[in-house]
């Protein structure tokens, strides 16, 4: 009996505390951040809690939520947004034909290589 394997099924290997390598990454990143504020400010106790908060905050959305990914996604539709498939000459624009894998356009028809 065979079964179908869903393509879509993604599985990341767990390497210390139930953390993939790219959660662990962030926490390095942020955790000395956190102490700093926590162990070398010379502010109150409950300031102090407070400021180290903010930098455990961020780290947890960027462990735990596709907020990398949409920022990322944010950025290039940020940089590519205002740009059109044709140039002045109504050539295929070298930056979409970069995107899009269209090999021309005859009678409004694209046709993709």
């Amino acid at each position: 009996m065979s079964y179908e394997i869903p393509q879509q099924l993604e599985y990341k290997e767990k390497i210390i505390f139930g953390l993939t390598f790219k959660q662990l990454i962030y926490a390095i990143i942020f955790l000395p951040i956190a102490l700093a504020f926590l162990f070398k400010t010379h502010f109150s106790f409950p300031v102090r809690i407070a400021l180290s908060l903010i930098p455990t905050s961020i780290a947890a959305l960027f462990m735990f939520t596709n907020l990398p990914t949409e920022i990322k996604n944010c950025l290039k539709w940020l940089k590519y947004r205002n740009i059109s498939l044709l140039d002045k000459n109504n050539n295929l624009n070298p930056i979409m034909k970069k995107l899009l894998p269209v090999e021309k356009i005859e009678g409004g028809i694209l046709y993709i290589v």
